[in-house]
């Protein structure tokens, strides 16, 4: 089961329903679509989904995506779900003419990589790894001393809409950091996981 959430941002002026996400090649101010999600709500319902899932003894028997990338990096194993991962970037989306973008939360033209009736999926995909290195390059410092970093590593770029001015420790100099909308929900969400999840395997 997955339970993903909507986070988007919205066009400041005009041009459609959605703007092009944050990420490497849209670094323009954003602004949250007001249908999104409320991020610390989002937090406490997989807090209540996990509860549920340990009450019916779920574990190894009913699949939670979340549940299992988690617990995937917390034992040192791949994670298999591109927003919790220290890179992304492997995660092509085709659509049905035969375009190739390089995630499927950016379809939009500046992320096509190009089109499989022209060149080989394994080369275009190649050309992918910046797109996928980009979610660590850019993650805020703020998130290097979080105590949950090692499970979420940022969360998706997409949804990196909260900007805000720090200190860069490297010149002094204010810079302008992009952290996850998500992140107070994620927080609340990986820290009850680490805490209750440990005493259930035991059991």
């Amino acid at each position: 089961m997955q339970f993903l959430p909507v986070v988007e941002s919205i066009p400041q002026a005009g041009g459609g329903n959605v703007a092009l996400p944050p990420g490497i090649y849209s670094k323009q101010p954003h602004h949250l679509a007001p249908f999104s999600v409320p991020a610390e709500a989002y937090g406490k319902f997989l807090c209540t989904i996990l509860d549920e899932w340990t009450r019916h003894k779920d574990i190894g028997r009913k699949f939670v995506q979340v549940f299992e990338a988690t617990l995937g990096n917390m034992t040192r194993r791949p994670a298999g779900l591109c927003v919790h991962e220290a890179v992304c970037g492997h995660c092509g989306v085709i659509e049905k003419n035969g375009d190739l973008y390089r995630c499927d939360r950016y379809v939009f033209p500046e992320y096509r990589i190009g089109n499989i009736l022209d060149a080989p999926l394994h080369d275009m995909m190649q050309t992918n790894r910046r797109f996928g290195e980009y979610k660590l390059d850019s993650l805020p410092p703020v998130c290097l001393h979080c105590d949950v970093a090692d499970l979420c590593f940022g969360g998706c770029p997409k949804d990196r809409l909260n900007e805000r001015l720090a200190l860069s420790a490297e010149t002094g100099t204010a810079v302008t950091e992009s952290r996850n909308y998500l992140c107070p929900g994620y927080r609340l969400f990986f820290r009850y996981f680490r805490q209750r999840i440990p005493k259930l395997i035991k059991q």
